[in-house]
């Protein structure tokens, strides 16, 4: 799958290139896991990483 998510110049498309050796990517981890579990357990992690790259981009241009 063509799954993209931009943090900090870093393209993540599968859940195991996250750096759970840090504090984001632990914080990171455990948010996806959370929603995955709690309120999107239709999805895929595929699918979540998907929606949140949508999120993210949407936040971007608010900033702007």
């Amino acid at each position: 799958m063509n799954i993209q998510l931009k943090l900090n110049m870093k393209t993540i498309t599968d859940l195991s290139q996250i750096n759970t050796t840090t504090q984001e990517g632990r914080l990171l981890f455990a948010a996806l896991a959370k929603i995955m579990t709690e309120s999107q357990t239709d999805k895929t992690p595929e699918e979540v990483l998907k929606q949140l790259e949508y999120l993210a981009a949407k936040m971007e241009k608010l900033k702007k």
